[in-house]
C-alpha cells in the first residue's frame, strides 16, 4: 500500500510538474515564435488576455513591434526624400555651370567691345558663382567666404550710385576654419538695401574672432538703423531669416544669431557658430545626441 501510495504521489508529480511546465514553456514558446515571424517579416501573432508577467510580456512585443514599423516606413520615406533631394540637387548643379559658362561668353563680349566696366562686372559674378558651386559642399573657408564677400561689394560699388565702403577685420590664422557658405553675403546685402536708404555714403565692418570653441562673426554697419522694439519687417529680415534657419539646421542651439540696431545708429548682426577645421558635416547625429532635436519633436 505504501509503495502504491508512493508510486501515485511519484506520477501526480511528474503529472504537477509537467502541467506547471507546459504552463511557463507555452507563453515563451509563443514569444519565441513572434520573434521567429517578426524576423521573417511576416503576420505577428502573439495571444492575448494573460493577466500576468507574459502578458505584460506579449504587450511589450506588441508595442515594439509597432515601434519598430513605424521607425522602418520613416526610414524609407527618409530614403525617398533624400534620394528626391540628390536628385533635384543633380539637376540644380546644371543650371548654375551653365550660368557661369554664359557669364564667361558674356565677359567676351564686353571685352570685344571695350565695355571694361561691364567686363568687370561680369568677371566678379562668374568669381562669386565659382564659389557659390564649391563643388556642392556646403561649408568652405572663410577665405573663400571673404572673397565671396569682397567680390560682392566690388560688385555694388561699380553698380551702387551710392559710396559703400567696407573693411574685413580676419586674423590670417582663422582661414582655414570653415563656416556655412553665404553666412555674411545676406547680412550684408541685407545693409546696403535697407541700412542705407537715403544715404549717400556707408561703412560695412565685417570681423571674425575666436571665443572660447566658436567663432564670433560681426557686420556692423552705420546705416539708418532700425526700432528694436518693433518686429522686423519680413522684407527687411528675409536675409537674417535664411541665414537663422540654416544655422540651426547646421549647429542646432550652438549656432546663434543676434541682431543690435537703433534708429539712426546702424545695425550689428553677430553671429556664433562652433569652430569648424573640415568642410565635412556630421548631419543631424551630433545634434540628436544632445537633444536639440529631440526637443524640437517634443515642441512640434
Amino acid at each position: 500500500m505504501l509503495i502504491a501510495i508512493s508510486l501515485v504521489a511519484i506520477a501526480g508529480a511528474l503529472l504537477f510538474a509537467l502541467l506547471l511546465s507546459t504552463a511557463f514553456s507555452k507563453p515563451i514558446l509563443q514569444l519565441r515564435q513572434g520573434f521567429v515571424q517578426f524576423g521573417k517579416s511576416q503576420k505577428v501573432n502573439v495571444p492575448i488576455g494573460y493577466q500576468n508577467e507574459f502578458g505584460d510580456l506579449f504587450e511589450g512585443f506588441t508595442e515594439m513591434t509597432k515601434e519598430i514599423h513605424a521607425l522602418h516606413q520613416s526610414l524609407e520615406e527618409e530614403h525617398r526624400r533624400k534620394n528626391e533631394a540628390d536628385i533635384t540637387a543633380l539637376q540644380a548643379n546644371i543650371n548654375p555651370h551653365f550660368l557661369y559658362n554664359t557669364l564667361d561668353q558674356l565677359n567676351w563680349m564686353a571685352i570685344a567691345k571695350g565695355q571694361d566696366e561691364i567686363s568687370e562686372v561680369i568677371e566678379l559674378m562668374g568669381k562669386m558663382l565659382r564659389i557659390g558651386l564649391s563643388k556642392g559642399k556646403s561649408f568652405i573657408p572663410i577665405a573663400d567666404e571673404l572673397d565671396h564677400i569682397r567680390y560682392y561689394m566690388q560688385i555694388q560699388q561699380c553698380t551702387k550710385s551710392v559710396d559703400i565702403s567696407f573693411e574685413i577685420d580676419v586674423p590670417s590664422e582663422l582661414h582655414h576654419y570653415y563656416v556655412p557658405k553665404f553666412t555674411l553675403q545676406p547680412i550684408v546685402e541685407n545693409a546696403i538695401v535697407h541700412g542705407f536708404h537715403r544715404r549717400q555714403r556707408g561703412m560695412i565692418d565685417i570681423s571674425i574672432r575666436p571665443y572660447k570653441q566658436a567663432l564670433q562673426l560681426q557686420v556692423k554697419d552705420d546705416g539708418v538703423g532700425f526700432d528694436q522694439k518693433e518686429p522686423i519687417p519680413r522684407k527687411n529680415g528675409y536675409g537674417l531669416q535664411n541665414v537663422a534657419e540654416r544655422l540651426r539646421a547646421f549647429f542646432g542651439e550652438e549656432g546663434t544669431i543676434t541682431v543690435y540696431s537703433a534708429i539712426g545708429a546702424g545695425t550689428t548682426v553677430l553671429i556664433e557658430i562652433p569652430q569648424k577645421q573640415t568642410s565635412d558635416w556630421g548631419g543631424v547625429n551630433k545634434y540628436v545626441e544632445n537633444g536639440y532635436y529631440r526637443r524640437r519633436r517634443a515642441s512640434n
